[in-house]
């Protein structure tokens, strides 16, 4: 019997209704679910369901157990009015092809690449470009982290849907989420990941005007998720990226942040001034991710992973070493937790130097707040 694998989901926008539910799982047959929105509140949902059970709950055998974690805290503001794409001459005659290669099925615009599954409720032009898009989210994301090739090379179906409307009755749900990642290990190579979201406002019906960093996002847990398989990965490692890639500006020379902010830095100030930073090696192992009803202690939590990880892939090449390492082995179901306690902890101080010296000069670097020490216990 396959371990059940916690499938996660990490919900960015403003939640209109929440509350805790139950969803059931069954190890024969699983789907996870990874949901993102933007703006101003943040809903972490594990969910682990029934492939024959649909969203509801039901009498499962005494070996299924239920989880559902549910998190709204304060995130940072909305992202700032997306840039316009600077495609260059080879990108625009390879989207000119896609264009062309463009089929109608099932009421969508329809393209496939090696990697990725397109679909969109727009038009060709739309669907071409968010094809020539996400290739290059791939390659850029798998040179920051060193990813090797994945061992299921199976596609990502991506599917941009015309209207919020359209994208809850896909996902089944009234869900206030601005994209989706879904996984099921069970189903066919063809139908095992998918990525949903939509369009907001009719600029965004011109991809040069649509969200991109959604896609940043989802695209990073799907490259992480295809090289796990069902091993779980640690929020630290999973979050972390996934959410240090959404405010990657894709099209740089040289990749880097859209702007000088990070989705939690006002929680990441506060702790820091507030000298109540957890340390690493107690994200490394934390689990449940949430310690406070995912109050302000899970947003600290999610502030850290992103801070971290933005740290480690943006400081030297010696870092970004470090970085791959920790990826490597969080991709591969290795303990993490020696590694950040071993080498990772003379990267912790420097990043905590750094925390200490952006949000309180008047603090020194060690004075930046030591979260509790976590000893092994060797089991």
């Amino acid at each position: 019997m396959r371990r059940p694998f916690p499938g996660g989901a990490c919900f960015w926008s403003h939640c209109l209704s929440s509350g805790p539910h139950r969803i059931p799982r069954n190890d024969r047959g699983r789907v996870y679910r990874m949901v993102s929105l933007t703006n101003t509140k943040v809903v972490f949902v594990v969910q682990q369901q029934s492939l024959g059970c649909g969203m509801f709950p039901s009498h499962m055998p005494h070996r299924t157990s239920l989880l559902m974690l549910l998190l709204v805290v304060c995130a940072a503001p909305s992202f700032a009015v997306i840039s316009e794409p600077t495609w260059t001459a080879e990108q625009r005659t390879r989207i000119d092809a896609l264009e062309r290669a463009v089929v109608r099925r099932d009421g969508m615009w329809c393209v496939d690449t090696p990697s990725f599954r397109c679909r969109s409720e727009i038009d060709a032009r739309f669907t071409a470009e968010l094809a020539c898009y996400l290739d290059l989210v791939q390659v850029r994301a798998i040179a920051l982290l060193s990813l090797g090739p994945a061992p299921d090379p199976s596609p990502c179906q991506v599917t941009v849907y015309a209207d919020r409307q359209r994208y809850q009755r896909a996902v089944g749900r009234r869900v206030q989420s601005r994209g989706q990642f879904d996984w099921d290990f069970s189903a066919p190579p063809a139908e095992r990941f998918s990525v949903s979201t939509f369009v907001v406002r009719p600029e965004e019906r011109s991809f040069a005007r649509f969200y991109r960093p959604i896609l940043n996002h989802e695209v990073g847990h799907w490259l992480l998720q295809s090289r796990a398989g069902a091993r779980r990965i640690p929020n630290l490692v999973n979050e972390g990226v996934a959410t240090f890639l959404q405010s990657w500006d894709m099209f740089a020379v040289e990749p880097g942040r859209t702007a000088k902010r990070r989705e939690f830095a006002r929680e990441l100030e506060r702790a820091v001034r507030a000298k109540a930073l957890p340390s690493i090696a107690q994200l490394a192992v934390a689990d449940p991710w949430d310690v406070d009803g995912f109050g302000s202690a899970t947003a600290i939590r999610y502030a850290c992973a992103e801070s971290f990880i933005g740290f480690l892939a943006e400081s030297t090449e010696e870092a970004h070493g470090f970085l791959a390492t920790l990826v490597s082995a969080a991709i591969s179901g290795g303990d993490v937790l020696p590694l950040v306690s071993g080498n990772g902890s003379g990267w912790e101080t420097r990043w905590r130097d750094q925390l200490a010296q952006a949000y309180a000069p008047a603090v020194s670097g060690a004075a930046a707040g030591q979260g509790p020490t976590i000893v092994s216990s060797g089991d």
